[in-house]
């Protein structure tokens, strides 16, 4: 089985960080790939179209949600509900203890405050 993944735009520095954030707040769960990897790239061309970098996006069995929509799928990583997941490296930095063990906290603060879309 495919595990969860979050695609984001790892050329952003907030997006980095709710991307870390939301690695860390779900324990491994989901593999994290950036939009401007090799393995981001062939997703997009695949999965996503050619808007895919607007936004972030969380695939779960075969489906791609991006944006809002992808919210419920990975909440649904964060409290280990759903699909299994997991694997894979965390994205950039986050081995160097920068991401917190608050991590959920974060990553809603960065939503209240529009950080994310």
């Amino acid at each position: 089985m495919t595990p969860r993944t979050i695609i984001y735009d790892d050329q952003c520095g907030s997006c980095s960080k709710f991307a870390r954030a939301a690695f860390r707040a779900a324990r491994g769960r989901i593999r994290a790939v950036g939009h401007y990897t090799d393995e981001g790239a062939r997703i997009g061309r695949e999965m996503l179209g050619p808007s895919a970098r607007e936004m972030f996006w969380v695939i779960e069995d075969g489906r791609a949600y991006g944006g809002r929509s992808a919210l419920l799928p990975l909440a649904r990583a964060i409290i280990g509900r759903g699909s299994p997941g997991g694997g894979g490296p965390p994205p950039a930095a986050c081995t160097s203890g920068s991401c917190g063990s608050s991590a959920l906290s974060r990553a809603a603060g960065m939503l209240s405050r529009g950080e994310v879309r």
